[in-house]
């Protein structure tokens, strides 16, 4: 019966993560297509029809959600917007397939993302999150890519990761962050006014990527945990945030920072 049990939990885990990955391949952004060589514009329309297929069938199977629900215009969801850096919580469905009418309406394979942020923003006045403009170029040609998990510009095409942040050691660099109140101070740094800020702003700041060792996670119990009973020297390679009021506050007084490369060997 164990046994039974536990091949039936394997099943289940499977179809979950295909669930999981069909639905993420839905809801991914495909207006690039049309631009790169040696596709035809028919393939672009093929994979939007063969997209809302899958989203029917998931909805069908209760796997679609408010936000990733498809409006007629080539899969327009609540999603698209989200990952444009919108805020959709007030938005009815007779706002969406508003949305969905003008860009069938204006709709060419080239502009696709520019027409979504001009009607969202300037047609229907959908206020905009902070940070949806790109840190390197400064345009608003910005999406969140589900298939690298990263925010992308089209225009530059600049990657940065949200949950990503860099620790900043340089007094002179970190002068800014401090007096803006951006990020949080790092104590175990030798660099007094050290900072951990989000790869965006150190993104913006500098128009440069950091170096792979300047990458940390903010890790919240109860995943936190774990890292406690590792061996004594890789525990000093990462800080709690006991001595910060704000970071507790933001994050719980079980939060640690931890370097991307520790994350990677543990993985």
């Amino acid at each position: 019966m164990g046994d039974l049990f536990h091949s039936q939990n394997q099943i289940n885990m499977t179809l979950e993560k295909i669930i999981n990955e069909l639905n993420e391949w839905a809801n991914a952004p495909h207006a690039y297509l049309s631009n790169q060589e040696d596709y035809s514009r028919g393939y672009r329309n093929g994979i939007s029809q063969a997209k809302t297929i899958v989203l029917e069938f998931l909805s069908q199977n209760g796997q679609i959600t408010k936000e990733t629900k498809p409006f007629p215009v080539i899969n327009i969801t609540r999603q698209e917007l989200e990952d444009n850096g919108f805020d959709t919580s007030e938005l009815d469905e007779s706002d969406m397939l508003t949305i969905a009418n003008k860009i069938r309406n204006t709709l060419n394979d080239t502009w696709y993302q520019d027409i979504l942020n001009i009607i969202a923003e300037e047609c229907m006045n959908i206020p905009r999150k902070i940070n949806t403009y790109c840190p390197m170029c400064k345009r608003k040609h910005v999406s969140y890519n589900h298939s690298i998990h990263k925010y992308e510009c089209y225009s530059c095409g600049q990657t940065w990761d949200d949950t990503l942040y860099v620790l900043v050691e340089s007094s002179e660099d970190t002068l800014e962050f401090e007096d803006n109140a951006i990020g949080y101070p790092c104590f175990t740094s030798e660099d007094n006014g050290a900072r951990y800020v989000k790869e965006f702003e150190y993104i913006n700041m500098f128009k440069r990527k950091p170096e792979a060792k300047q990458y940390f996670r903010l890790i919240q119990w109860p995943n936190s945990q774990a890292y406690f009973e590792l061996p004594s020297e890789k525990q000093r390679q990462f800080e709690p945030i006991l001595y910060d009021e704000k970071a507790m506050s933001d994050f719980g007084s079980s939060a640690i920072w931890v370097p991307s490369s520790l994350i990677e060997t543990q993985s």
